[in-house]
């Protein structure tokens, strides 16, 4: 609040509408600078300052002006919408909005009246997260289990391609109870609501994780270790629903359109056959030098 108090908004100043119009033509200009800086942590402090002025303790939401929670969403995350943000400058954005509106998979209220496309880049960090957490998981359990997955890194290429594409609009991870107890300790900002729970039962090991993607109007789920990718169409009864909290084997594995083992990796064999799926499906090509390691 130092620069709030060098321009004179002290006391209930602080408080007025004349502050809370400050406050909305600031968000505004921030808006147009951060439109301007693709890539770049350049207006991290700035963003970092505009946070820290508009939260406040003991108020709805704890926003100095509850009534800027719309164009608060939409000014600071709507120039992400077609430009990249700054590591630093996502970081502090997505723990912002996650603490403050809460995760946009599982709750809608805080984020009601926000722009779509504001919404969607928000989404689109927090898949991108998903999937990044998912790979460091796996390569972790790989390296200290010996029945996990030699040929994961083949995978973790494949999907990789797909998520630099863009292409991939919402995944999300169910771990069994080992790998869960690990990834509190992996991952700091892991709580109850992070992630689904694989419950015990056949074929389950508590070392198993399951990652489930949404591709178009595609359902994809990758089975760690040595299990099968499976393929539905996002209507399908059968199909996998993202963002719950508990998962059965069933649920993840009953009636796909297509699946298939993990055959050939070295030579592209099962990527070659799951990318042209996605082609057919999603009009998506990618080739061999796309996804295969590097």
């Amino acid at each position: 609040n130092g620069y709030l108090c060098s321009i004179g908004l002290t006391g209930e100043l602080l408080e007025s509408r004349f502050s809370r119009c400050v406050h909305e033509s600031a968000l505004q200009s921030l808006r147009a600078s951060l439109s301007s800086a693709s890539g770049s942590d350049e207006w991290v402090v700035p963003v970092s300052e505009m946070i820290k002025n508009l939260t406040v303790s003991g108020s709805k939401l704890g926003f100095r002006f509850p009534d800027l929670r719309v164009p608060v969403a939409d000014n600071l995350l709507l120039p992400f919408a077609s430009n990249a943000a700054g590591k630093a400058t996502q970081q502090i954005l997505e723990t912002f909005f996650i603490e403050r509106y809460g995760d946009l998979r599982l709750t809608t209220g805080q984020w009601h009246g926000v722009d779509p496309n504001a919404k969607a880049v928000l989404r689109r960090w927090l898949t991108n997260a998903t999937l990044l957490d998912f790979f460091r998981l796996v390569r972790n359990v790989s390296a200290q289990d010996v029945d996990a997955d030699r040929m994961w890194h083949y995978r973790e290429a494949f999907w990789t391609a797909y998520l630099q594409r863009g292409v991939i609009v919402d995944a999300w991870v169910v771990l069994g109870a080992e790998i869960r107890n690990r990834a509190k300790r992996m991952l700091s900002d892991l709580d109850s609501d992070t992630y689904g729970c694989l419950d015990k039962g056949l074929n389950v090991k508590p070392n198993h994780a399951v990652l489930i993607m949404r591709i178009g109007d595609t359902i994809i789920s990758e089975w760690s270790h040595s299990g099968r990718y499976r393929v539905w169409e996002a209507e399908s009864e059968f199909a996998p629903h993202l963002y719950q909290q508990r998962y059965s084997r069933n649920q993840l594995v009953t009636r796909p359109d297509d699946e298939g083992t993990h055959h050939g990796a070295e030579n592209g064999t099962w990527q070659w056959q799951l990318s042209k799926i996605l082609a057919r499906r999603e009009s998506i090509s990618l080739n061999y030098r796309d996804y295969m390691p590097r």
